[in-house]
C-alpha cells in the first residue's frame, strides 16, 4: 500500500467507523491479531477495542473527527486529529451532560 493509500485508510477509519458507526467494517479491515496501545493503561485486543468503541458510540452522539495533520513513511502513518461529540450517555462513570466535548491526539 502506498503512503497516500495508508493515509486514506486512516481517514476512512475515522469517517466510516468513528463518525458513521459502521462497526461491521472493523472485522473487514482489522487483523484478528490487532492490539491497541492507548496512552493510558495496558494494550487491548480487537474484542476489547470493539467493546470500548461501543461504549463511546453509546455515550457520544454526532462524533466528528478532523484530521489536522498526517505524516506517512513506508508502512507507518502518524495522524494528529481532534474530535467533537455531544455527551448523551454515561461515559467513564460521568452521567450525560448534553454538552459538546472535544478531545485530540
Amino acid at each position: 500500500m502506498s503512503m497516500f493509500n495508508n493515509k486514506a485508510f486512516i481517514r476512512r477509519y475515522y469517517h466510516e467507523i468513528l463518525e458513521q458507526r459502521n462497526t461491521i467494517l472493523i472485522d473487514e479491515i482489522f487483523s484478528p491479531a490487532f492490539l491497541a496501545y492507548p496512552s493510558l493503561g495496558p494494550a487491548y485486543t480487537l474484542q476489547e477495542y470493539k467493546t470500548a468503541l461501543a461504549t463511546s458510540h453509546y455515550a457520544l452522539e454526532d462524533i466528528h473527527v478532523t484530521v489536522d495533520d498526517q505524516i506517512a513513511e513506508e508502512d507507518k502513518v502518524v495522524t494528529r486529529w481532534r474530535a467533537t461529540a455531544t455527551h448523551q450517555g454515561t461515559f467513564f462513570g460521568v452521567p450525560a451532560t448534553g454538552k459538546t466535548v472535544t478531545t485530540s491526539a
